[in-house]
């Protein structure tokens, strides 16, 4: 189930950044955000955002869409997902980009995730497709740096829309 993101959520998120898989844009390996931090993550950029929640109406995942260009038709895919509750973040996954292909006029939904830290295709599905890879384009320490891997997910390629 999908519920639109409000004041109440901030809780849940602080405390979900550090151990929940993570794109890019929620990746801050460590770092403690300040509320106004968070609140540029939560509202700096993004178009649409919901929550997936569990049966008992748990959080279990966040959904943003980002950076729209509608000029060019494209967007960013965010997500911050709890790794105990991946079906359901999918099935919210799947929820979201049809709602959002149904009502925002976009090719295409692009997705960053650090190398390791969230396995892309497993919880966005079969859809998207790795496109390229940004070597060691992130800090990951003093001395260590990590890849970026860059997804695409093309409007007709998403089983919802072709029903």
């Amino acid at each position: 189930m999908l519920t639109n993101v409000g004041l109440t959520d901030l809780e849940w998120i602080e405390r979900s950044i550090d151990d929940w898989l993570a794109t890019a844009r929620w990746s801050l390996v460590g770092l403690t955000p300040s509320i106004q931090g968070l609140n540029r993550l939560l509202w700096n950029e993004v178009a649409v955002q919901q929550t997936v929640r569990s049966e008992s109406h748990e959080a279990v995942g966040l959904l943003q869409l980002a950076n729209v260009d509608l000029h060019h038709g494209i967007a960013n895919l965010e997500l911050l997902a709890n790794p105990l509750a991946t079906g359901q973040v999918t099935a919210g996954i799947e929820a979201f980009l049809a709602r959002v292909f149904a009502d925002v006029p976009l090719r295409k939904v692009g997705i960053e995730a650090v190398r390791d830290e969230v396995d892309v295709q497993l919880l966005v599905g079969p859809a998207v497709r790795q496109v390229g890879c940004r070597e060691r384009h992130v800090r990951r320490g003093e001395f260590a740096f990590a890849d970026v891997q860059v997804f695409e997910l093309w409007r007709e390629d998403l089983p919802c829309l072709a029903r």
